[in-house]
C-alpha cells in the first residue's frame, strides 16, 4: 500500500466485522467519511468500488460531492433494475 491508497470494507463486506446493530448505508457512508477526516486522508478522492460497494460509493459522492473527483465502479449493484445492460 502506498500513501495514496487506502481500503474500506463495509460492515459485513470484505474483512470487516460484523457489529450488533442496525446500519444503513447513510450510517457507513458517515462512517468512511469521519476515518478519512480522522486519519488526516487529503482529498479530493476518486474511489474504486465493486459490487454493493457501488451503493455506498454513488452515496458518498452525492452526500460530499465536493469531495470526489471520479468513480471507477465494477459489476455495480447501484444500477440493477434500471434497464441497463
Amino acid at each position: 500500500m502506498t500513501d495514496r491508497e487506502r481500503f474500506f470494507d463495509a460492515d459485513h463486506f470484505g474483512r470487516s466485522m460484523a457489529v450488533p446493530m442496525s446500519r444503513t448505508a447513510r450510517d457507513l457512508v458517515s462512517d468512511l467519511h469521519a476515518l478519512l477526516q480522522t486519519a488526516h486522508v487529503p482529498g479530493p478522492y476518486v474511489f474504486a468500488a465493486h459490487s454493493f460497494g457501488g451503493i455506498f460509493a454513488r452515496l458518498y459522492a452525492s452526500t460530499y460531492p465536493k469531495e470526489i473527483v471520479g468513480m471507477v465502479l465494477v459489476d455495480d449493484r447501484a444500477v440493477m433494475g434500471l434497464g441497463l445492460k
